[in-house]
């Protein structure tokens, strides 16, 4: 692969624009209460500049793995960075809680597509450990991020809460690094031991360990082409410039990739399990970046530095783990289990902060948590890249960065309910308590091996 080293930088650096759109912000919130405490319903809205973002990640990650599909991956990265780079710094241009707010939906889009490309380019980069490995060094990163950020939050709103937003700028630099390194990777259509490729379509043969379909009624045999035709009255074209059919090619010439695909077979009960455990633990997880800073104040003397300390050495937990995922995933049996084991370590971090009786003891439920979510950060999208095909990869990824975002959205609306009645420490007790549950549940469900 021509220039892989920055290939996989454009990979990272793109990743920790992902978690910086939280991390950067959220020291800031009770400042923004403050000083848009005239506003009906402030205390919403101002939790709403983190939880909004997830929402339109969560609808236009589908839509848009369905574009990276159809019209290509590199295309989207681009426009994904532009966006990010207009709708992360209108806090800063715009003092203005509705604007400021609109800006944070168009870096929702943005984050949706730097996700659910970024994820998609390393199931067609990579394979194997390598993959693995590469998941587990940019998640230390993304980790690092959080490090990061989350103190530059904190000192930069010590100055003035919109400096924070400008942050955001940084994926303009970005942008030229994908325009000049990242290229539109080749898709394949081949058959895989658990069948996920579009077979026993009708006009068509089963093909094996090929890229191209043989013996097709009505069709001529095609050697060395990489187009598979006639199949339930479609065509598939995986790369245009190797099409014999010069008439065929001519409507796709401006186009790498273009895709139609009338049926792709996959384990869809495996794929729900993954969505299904994807939300909740992102619904738990998200008692923190959206509780904490509230949760927190109980403590004498605090302030958004120590808000920004808290979430850093949360995220030194995240970088821990990530660090050491290639081992991680070669000692443990199958992604279920990694779920399992993140699931415990995060109740355990979550009974440290119900029962602390000081920040430092808060302190160490952080670290905690923070080990745990970076066990099942990269799994969902590793074990889906295992179990799409190549050709939907993108549609399925996204839909996994859907139910990561919805799960962002709707944590706060679940769990105000019961912060209400019984307070946020006691939502804690209660997520740990669930956690632990579904960990034990998850033990008699069969899944297929990693």
């Amino acid at each position: 692969m021509k220039h892989k080293n920055m290939i996989k930088a454009c990979l990272i650096l793109s990743s920790m624009l992902t978690i910086m759109i939280g991390t950067i912000i959220t020291p800031s919130l009770q400042q923004i209460s403050i000083v848009f405490k005239d506003i009906p319903n402030i205390e919403l809205l101002s939790r709403m500049i983190i939880t909004i973002p997830a929402l339109l990640i969560a609808f236009a990650s589908p839509v848009i793995g369905h574009f990276a599909d159809k019209y290509g991956r590199k295309r989207i990265f681009l426009y994904s960075l532009l966006l990010y780079a207009i709708g992360g710094s209108t806090g800063y241009f715009f003092e203005n809680i509705y604007i400021i707010l609109l800006g944070r939906a168009l870096l929702g889009i943005a984050v949706g597509g730097l996700l659910t490309i970024g994820f998609t380019l390393i199931g067609d980069y990579f394979e194997g450990d390598e993959r693995n490995s590469f998941t587990g060094i940019q998640g230390a990163f993304m980790g690092l991020s959080g490090i990061i950020f989350s103190p530059l939050g904190g000192w930069l709103s010590s100055f003035s809460w919109q400096l924070p937003f400008i942050v955001h700028l940084l994926s303009l630099p970005i942008f030229f690094l994908v325009l000049i390194y990242v290229y539109e990777p080749k898709l394949d259509i081949k058959e895989t031991e658990d069948g996920n490729n579009p077979k026993n379509l009708k006009k068509s043969e089963e093909y094996k360990n090929s890229n191209n379909t043989k013996n097709l009624k009505e069709s001529e045999e095609y050697k060395n082409s990489n187009k598979t035709k006639n199949l339930k009255g479609t065509e598939v074209y995986t790369n245009p410039k190797d099409s014999k059919n010069h008439k065929e090619l001519e409507k796709y010439k401006n186009s790498k990739t273009a895709i139609k695909v009338s049926r792709v077979k996959y384990n869809t009960k495996l794929v729900r399990l993954i969505y299904f455990l994807t939300f909740i633990s992102i619904v738990a997880f998200f008692l923190i970046p959206v509780q904490i800073p509230f949760y927190l104040q109980k403590f004498e003397e605090m302030n958004t530095a120590k808000i920004g300390l808290a979430m850093s050495l949360m995220s030194i937990g995240v970088t821990i783990i990530s660090i050491n995922y290639g081992r991680i995933t070669k000692l443990i049996s199958s992604f279920k289990n990694i779920f399992q084991i993140g699931f415990l370590f995060l109740a355990l971090g979550f009974l440290f902060i119900y029962f602390s009786s000081s920040f430092t003891i808060a302190l160490i439920g952080l670290f905690v948590s923070g080990l745990g979510f970076g066990f099942f950060l990269p799994a969902a999208n590793l074990w889906m890249i295992q179990v799409a095909p190549q050709i939907v990869r993108g549609s399925l990824l996204g839909r996994v960065s859907m139910y990561t975002y919805l799960g962002q959205f709707f944590s706060p609306i679940i769990m105000q309910p019961f912060i209400n009645i019984y307070g946020v420490g006691a939502a804690y007790l209660a997520s740990a308590l669930a956690l632990i549950i579904l960990s034990i549940v998850l033990t008699f469900i069969k899944t297929e091996k990693k």
